[in-house]
């Protein structure tokens, strides 16, 4: 009984067609990373390499990632083949319960299309398209208080906005059970009224109110016109160095972006690639990524190496606006 339990667990072996031969190596012998390093390989002797890194910049504090990020997608749902029945039932679903989760959404779509005599689909695509928003509202910090700032939406934000607010109107409405809410809400929000319309508008008006407050990106400037922009630059200038792969670069424009809005007119915010622009970037010698310059007559006076807090640009910005 031993011997069969241990045999379970013992590991095929490796076939034939699977092992390396040494005829169908390269002339080098050489094999690059990632290679799995079996007991096979350590036989042959082999000589392993690993290429050099292609930028000659290094990241400044930044951990490593494994892989990359990857998009996640819903399946199509067992009856109507939609993926946004799908987004419909994930959202629907609490506590694990999916198999009630199926059964309130197709019941509501089955009340839908007996109410409207229309296709369920389609009356679920025109209420998902009237409640999704152009632009939503984030609070951020501008000038020392909470702002409700209006930002931009792609279409997969902007639906699960429309989806979230659905749901949410659906919950809140006067009925017996969530299939007959539901299915009223989807109904009204394909008409154009319901309280998902509703939040929708509300959320333009705050957006088209606080319109003032929308944060400035930084501009971008190149070699051609580094000396214009930067050395000849009437009021104090901040540039952002910055490379595509590199993550924290991104948390950095972030905060650039938003003292770009709140020193709006008393400073001038740019970000340039050191990658595609290495001449300018061997010339102030930097090295690694991200790292801020600031530039006042034309000459530098503040140097911030790293992933720093908000506080400590703004303050470097303060040391080069005092006259």
């Amino acid at each position: 009984m031993a011997a069969s339990t241990s045999a379970c667990f013992r590991p095929p072996p490796l076939s034939a067609s699977a092992k390396l031969r040494p005829a169908e190596l390269s002339s080098s012998s050489a094999i690059s990373f990632p290679f799995n390093l079996s007991a096979d390989v350590r036989g042959l002797g082999l000589r392993l390499t690993s290429s050099p890194l292609s930028s000659p910049l290094k990241v400044v504090c930044m951990r490593g990632s494994k892989g990359g990020k990857k998009e996640k997608t819903a399946k199509p749902d067992p009856v109507y083949r939609n993926r946004l029945v799908s987004m419909f039932v994930n959202r629907v679903l609490k506590n694990g319960k999916k198999s009630l989760a199926y059964f309130i959404m197709y019941r509501a779509l089955r009340r839908v299309q007996e109410k409207t005599g229309q296709n369920p689909l389609a009356v679920l695509r025109d209420a998902v398209q009237g409640v999704t928003p152009d632009v939503a509202v984030k609070s951020r910090r501008v000038g020392g208080a909470t702002q409700q700032v209006p930002v931009e939406v792609d279409t997969t934000q902007g639906k699960a906005l429309a989806i979230r607010w659905l749901l949410v109107a659906a919950r809140k409405r006067q009925g017996r059970d969530m299939v007959f809410k539901l299915s009223n809400e989807l109904i009204d929000a394909a008409k154009g009224s319901g309280d998902a319309i509703r939040k929708r508008e509300e959320t333009h008006r705050m957006a088209e109110a606080n319109r003032a407050f929308a944060h400035y990106p930084a501009a971008v400037v190149t070699k051609d016109s580094w000396e214009k922009s930067i050395l000849k630059s009437d009021t104090p200038v901040l540039v952002e160095f910055h490379a595509s792969w590199c993550g924290p670069c991104k948390m950095v424009h972030r905060v650039i972006d938003e003292l770009a809005g709140e020193y709006q007119g008393r400073i001038q915010c740019f970000v340039l690639n050191a990658d595609n622009d290495s001449e300018i970037a061997e010339d102030y010698d930097i090295k690694a990524v991200p790292v801020v310059l600031l530039f006042k007559n034309g000459e530098k006076q503040e140097t911030v190496v790293g992933t720093m807090p908000k506080e400590f640009y703004a303050a470097a910005i303060e040391r080069v606006l005092k006259p």
